[in-house]
């Protein structure tokens, strides 16, 4: 699984960070992760029901979704996610969760 890095800046750590007022409960993020100090994975992460509250909303910004990525240096050149989507697509009965908008990082 190697090493899962978070960004600190994020609601959900903000009580051990100090910072109590900025607290709020884990929903979503985004990770990347490391082995043998090489990066080897970007991954959006989230609570079931967060992702399950899409399909019952009326709101379309609730049900689709993008969040910016933030952003990470990369030793490798090539192509990075810089938004995720989490989306409920009511027609296909289904749930959609995607890395998007993929910028060339040299």
């Amino acid at each position: 699984m190697g090493l899962h890095w978070i960004d600190v800046r994020t609601p959900k750590i903000q009580a051990m960070a100090g910072k109590p007022e900025s607290y709020k409960p884990f929903t979503k993020t985004f990770i990347y992760g490391s082995w043998n100090g090489e990066f080897i994975f970007a991954e959006p992460m989230s609570t079931r029901a967060y992702i399950m509250a899409k399909r019952t909303s009326t709101d379309p910004a609730v049900r689709d979704e993008v969040t910016p990525v933030p952003s990470a240096g990369f030793a490798q050149p090539g192509y990075y996610p810089t938004a995720y989507r989490i989306m409920y697509d009511a027609k296909a009965r289904e749930y959609r969760i995607a890395l998007t908008q993929f910028s060339k990082r040299d």
